[in-house]
């Protein structure tokens, strides 16, 4: 059995977000198959329009709004609210500048991304 807190993983920043990799390739705990961590978002980004090309993906939001565009369709997502997302799927996340966002996401397999 492994343990360990969110506040024990490393953060990676990126012009949009910050991602923290609790499981998977780039995980904190490296699996072969699953694959977790936590994104967060500033409030006002526009985060890159992209698809995953062999994995669907889930995202569960731990506080905060966003929009989450699926191909061309918004949707309104909020604290304890899940998305999931087919593979091929374009999408993006789109906080207002009234909330910051943090997410939790998952998947199975090795992700390849499409932007």
């Amino acid at each position: 059995m492994k343990f360990f807190n969110e506040n024990d993983i490393e953060e990676v920043n990126f012009s949009d977000r910050t991602v923290r990799f609790a499981f998977g390739k780039q995980g904190k705990l490296p699996t072969r198959s699953f694959n977790l961590g936590i994104v967060e978002f500033k409030k006002g980004i526009v985060s890159l329009e992209h698809a995953h090309s062999e994995v669907d993906e889930v995202l569960y939001v731990l506080n905060g709004k966003a929009t989450i565009m699926l191909d061309s369709k918004d949707i309104s997502a909020g604290k304890g609210d899940f998305i999931y997302i087919p593979e091929k799927t374009k999408h993006r996340i789109i906080t207002n500048k009234g909330f910051d966002v943090k997410i939790l996401f998952m998947f199975s397999g090795e992700i390849k991304i499409d932007y």
